[in-house]
């Protein structure tokens, strides 16, 4: 980097040099790195050795890092980071990274980055997960998921996932939250080789710094920080975000057989959509989407 900041700096000083071909220039340098993130990448993805994976992980991170205190970095897309999320919300504040880290016995890691859009000075939060190994949730337990549906996290304690989908929510105060806008997090968490999640998040930022969870998500009577979907390996669950009525729906679950009524690892999709829906300042759970929404939840558009 400091020999990037020389050349920025001889650069600047060479008449004639044109604002776009001081672009091109660090194009260009994006490109290398992006060229050497996809070598490391491959390693870090598809290495039979964990060793490597994990060696390759920690290089990822330290070239990453490089790549975008670049200039112009926030505009370049990493389109050859395939096995990347890479997420805008629509007020352009930031992109949102997520990656996995694949361990051995169908375990995962993840890392992230909340790059901000700050034309003054680069600002990065590395996001740290913290979530412990966990083991699927019985009947006779309260499970791993009563922990998580009550935590607030921020970027140096995250519960790691991998995030598909972001959604930018508007003037919906709720108690605890001062800002007027806010974001919604659909995310995956691979947890074990026989039961995963589909996670709905929110994030918001407290003094510039990235808060995940808050107690917004009414739950049959219950107020949570997150909903976590919790399905058998096997199974396919859809949760979409509908910006347009500012609502998430997502697949009804159920257990495959009365006895398994409780074990969350086992349940798969109905073929029922449920949906949660803003009112009266949370976010509030009903089920059957498609015979419920215009009937009886009109009122809360």
């Amino acid at each position: 980097m400091k020999v990037l900041s020389f050349l920025a700096l001889l650069l600047a000083c060479i008449p004639g040099f044109s604002q776009s071909t001081e672009s091109v220039f660090w194009n260009d340098s994006l490109r290398s790195y992006e060229h050497r993130l996809v070598q490391i990448g491959d390693s870090m993805v598809n290495s039979t050795s964990q060793f490597v994976r994990q060696e390759s992980a920690k290089q990822f991170i330290q070239v990453f890092r490089q790549a975008l205190k670049i200039p112009e970095s926030y505009h370049y897309g990493f389109d050859s980071l395939v096995f990347m999320s890479k997420l805008r919300p629509e007020d352009d504040a930031f992109r949102l990274f997520t990656w996995i880290l694949r361990l051995d016995g169908n375990k995962y890691r993840y890392f992230g980055v909340v790059h901000m859009n700050d034309p003054r000075r680069f600002v990065y939060h590395p996001l740290f997960d913290r979530s412990a190994n966990e083991v699927p949730g019985l009947a006779e337990e309260t499970g791993p998921n009563a922990w998580i549906v009550d935590s607030v996290y921020n970027n140096q304690h995250w519960f790691g996932m991998f995030y598909r989908d972001i959604g930018l929510v508007k003037k919906k105060k709720f108690f605890g939250l001062k800002n007027e806008k806010y974001y919604v997090l659909i995310g995956w968490d691979g947890n074990n080789n026989i039961g995963v999640k589909g996670i709905i998040d929110v994030l918001h930022f407290e003094n510039g710094i990235p808060i995940f969870g808050a107690p917004i998500f009414e739950m049959e009577g219950k107020t949570q920080t997150r909903i976590v979907l919790e399905h058998n390996a096997r199974a396919s669950l859809t949760i979409k975000w509908h910006p347009n009525d500012e609502m998430v729906s997502f697949d009804h679950l159920v257990p495959p057989s009365e006895q398994n009524k409780g074990n969350a690892f086992t349940y798969i999709p109905s073929g029922q959509y449920d949906y949660i829906i803003w009112k009266n300042g949370k976010w509030v759970f009903h089920e059957d989407l498609f015979n419920t929404y215009n009937k009886s939840v009109d009122e809360a558009l």
